[in-house]
């Protein structure tokens, strides 16, 4: 695990316990948003369209119907790597883990839905696509927004172990 063995893990944990281990530097962390340009799709119906298990709620009302000209669906993929510094202790040999750097990128990839009945090139093709594609721009400017909240929380965390 990590170059370290089992019988180390608790006796590194004992020793930061102890407070016989250095206080190690704070870990770097990395954090990286990769976009991937929106894949569009015209090959499904409205009604198939108004199928999708979609968590955002229109009405309270019974009696409404709604026609599902457009539909975006976001991806958010996160991936992390985490490498530990395991120093031994000079005066026992016993190794000190702690966290060093921690690398997380999380992959964005829209898709947008545009119902078949809305020929491309048309006016209502266009005008779907282009609300469909601001979620998309939503997405990223609130990630965005949130990266250094995000980023921070994590370097707290990994400080903290």
């Amino acid at each position: 695990m990590f170059g370290i063995g089992p019988m180390t893990l608790p006796a590194a944990y004992l020793l930061a316990a102890s407070g016989v281990c250095a206080p190690p530097p704070p870990p770097v962390v990395h954090m990286d948003f990769v976009t991937t340009p929106a894949v569009q799709r015209n090959d499904l119906t409205s009604h198939a369209l108004g199928s999708f298990n979609i968590s955002t709620t229109f009405s309270h009302s019974r009696n409404e119907t709604f026609t599902v000209g457009g539909l975006t669906v976001s991806d958010f993929s996160p991936a992390y790597l985490i490498d530990f510094d395991a120093p031994a202790d000079p005066a026992t040999g016993l190794a000190c883990l702690s966290v060093k750097t921690v690398q997380i990128t999380v992959h964005y990839a829209p898709t947008i839905y545009i119902a078949k009945e809305y020929a491309p090139g048309t006016c209502r093709f266009r005008t779907t696509l282009q609300h469909d594609a601001r979620h998309g721009y939503t997405d990223i400017s609130t990630y965005n927004e949130l990266l250094p909240a995000l980023r921070q929380a994590v370097q707290d965390a990994a400080t903290g172990l």
